[in-house]
């Protein structure tokens, strides 16, 4: 599993490819959380950076799932 560090601290990340959209990266919503405020704002300029390489976030036990579960799920809740 891949991290993105945001604030000092790593957030577990993973690629998945999605058939006709490419390779994507999904993150833990955990990381969203820390992203945009409670408010609806992005937390800073690095948080905008971040973001906008995030496909989907999804729960962290999620994120843990096989690969092709996670491609389900994603591909669910995104199509």
């Amino acid at each position: 599993m891949s991290t993105i560090t945001f604030q000092n601290r790593k957030y577990k990340v993973r690629y998945i490819e999605i058939e006709g959209e490419g390779t994507r990266l999904i993150a833990s919503s955990a990381m969203n959380k820390k992203l945009v405020s409670p408010e609806g704002a992005y937390t800073s300029k690095d948080a905008i950076d971040v973001d906008e390489r995030i496909y989907f976030f999804v729960e962290p036990h999620i994120l843990k799932l096989k690969y092709s579960e996670l491609v389900q799920h994603v591909i669910k809740y995104c199509g």
